[in-house]
């Protein structure tokens, strides 16, 4: 936001130094002196795969700012009193260490000295594009079939050779392994059967699956480096025209661990229900049985190519746990009433259920402190009340577990206090 004074006839220009876009109309509002601005927010609002540590901003204000009027709350819990705060009474520079792995929102609030305030609100996410991932269009081929750590191929785009399809070993795209004879089978390795209006099959073109080019965020591994230097794309295709009661199977041989499922998935409209499920037997046979693992809901689907990552869940509307290890195939099954894109799934190491937390209370002078072991990646919330039973506990601070034993410190009044620990 740009403020300036205007005494005179003056002339504005407008200068776009690269790309395109249409423009309707200026607006100039009459300015608030000293409202506070919210700058350089990063990670910046919408970022995928942020491998930021920290949460960082500048708060600003010509009236003048206390670190008391810069509040942020991150998932919904307030983490204000941990912010790392420092610069000038005009401009401060704020930061929160980041955990891996987590999809955050963050609302920033400013209120300057003079009682002004502003809001802003940031979408990110701090996943690693390391993460185990199983691209939707690299689906099990000629009876349970299947390449572990396959390299992405697709059209050519480069400024020397015109855009062409090729097949390659260790590659599902156009024919898995550069053989035309390793078809999927339908009833074995998927049963997408139906073909819609303007169905395509870009990717794998033998199939009865649809398959287009991806919009969405392009990951690291899409991007190569040819033999002039010049930087060459290959493009990330998705799962397409998914329609209701087929299923795609995936195997692969995983890393032993358990992990959450994220589905980066698209649809035109809200959907529930997509569920993912393990094959316990008859693999590579018409007649396999499943175990349900959990299911993809997304009520802010919006688009064909608006990718959001969509969580697995269990029964419970919980973060399902799933444990794999070994050579396992999963089955991904449209269980819903729309059609669904699917792009890629990937899989995050869960953090082991939080422990109980048992509370150590000392005194030095005034100086109360609570410690208490921490675990790595889980969220604590320290409370106090003046009684057991209060109608609403209130934040003394919040700590990032790393496991280690932490400490919170509260100054001793003379109304009794109880302390509590919430964590998530």
């Amino acid at each position: 936001m740009l403020q300036f004074n205007f005494g005179m006839k003056r002339t504005l220009r407008a200068t776009l130094t690269s790309g395109g876009f249409n423009m309707n109309f200026f607006m100039l509002v009459p300015a608030q002196p000293g409202l506070p601005f919210v700058l350089n927010i990063s990670p910046a609002n919408g970022t995928v795969f942020a491998t930021n540590n920290a949460l960082s901003f500048t708060a600003a204000s010509s009236a003048g700012l206390n670190a008391s009027g810069i509040q942020v709350l991150l998932n919904g819990i307030d983490i204000s009193s941990n912010l790392i705060i420092s610069g000038s009474t005009t401009n401060k520079n704020v930061s929160y260490a980041l955990q891996p792995n987590v999809i955050y929102t963050a609302v920033i609030n400013v209120t300057n000295i003079s009682g002004l305030g502003v809001s802003r609100t940031v979408n990110f996410d701090t996943f690693r594009q390391s993460n185990f991932m199983i691209e939707a269009e690299d689906f099990d081929f000629n009876g349970g079939q299947f390449i572990d750590n396959p390299i992405p191929t697709g059209a050519y785009v480069g400024t020397a050779v015109a855009s062409y399809a090729y097949s390659t070993a260790n590659s599902y795209f156009f024919y898995p392994e550069a053989d035309s004879g390793n078809a999927a089978i339908v009833g074995v390795d998927l049963t997408t059967v139906t073909t819609d209006a303007a169905e395509t099959f870009l990717y794998r073109p033998a199939e009865s699956a649809g398959t287009q080019v991806a919009t969405d965020f392009l990951r690291n591994k899409f991007y190569v480096t040819n033999g002039d230097s010049t930087v060459t794309i290959f493009s990330d295709f998705n799962l397409g025209f998914w329609d209701p009661w087929q299923w795609v199977n995936y195997t692969r041989t995983f890393p032993t661990n358990t992990y959450n499922v994220y589905g980066r998935l698209a649809s035109g409209g809200a959907y529930s229900g997509l569920s993912l499920s393990l094959v316990t037997s008859g693999v590579g046979t018409p007649t396999q049985t499943t175990n349900l693992l959990g299911t993809f809901s997304d009520p802010k689907a919006s688009g064909w190519q608006a990718w959001d990552w969509v969580p697995l869940l269990n029964t419970n509307g919980q973060l399902a746990v799933v444990s794999l290890g070994g050579t396992n195939t999963l089955q991904a099954n449209n269980t819903t009433a729309v059609d669904v894109n699917a792009n890629f799934y990937m899989l995050v190491p869960a953090v082991a259920a939080p422990q109980a937390v048992h509370l150590s209370v000392s005194r030095t002078g005034s100086t109360i402190s609570i410690q208490f072991q921490t675990q790595s990646g889980v969220n604590y919330t320290v409370l106090y009340s003046g009684s057991l039973n209060p109608a609403n506990w209130q934040t003394l601070t919040t700590i990032n577990g790393d496991g280690t034993v932490q400490t919170a410190t509260d100054t001793m009044g003379s109304s009794p206090r109880f302390y509590r620990v919430s964590f998530q």
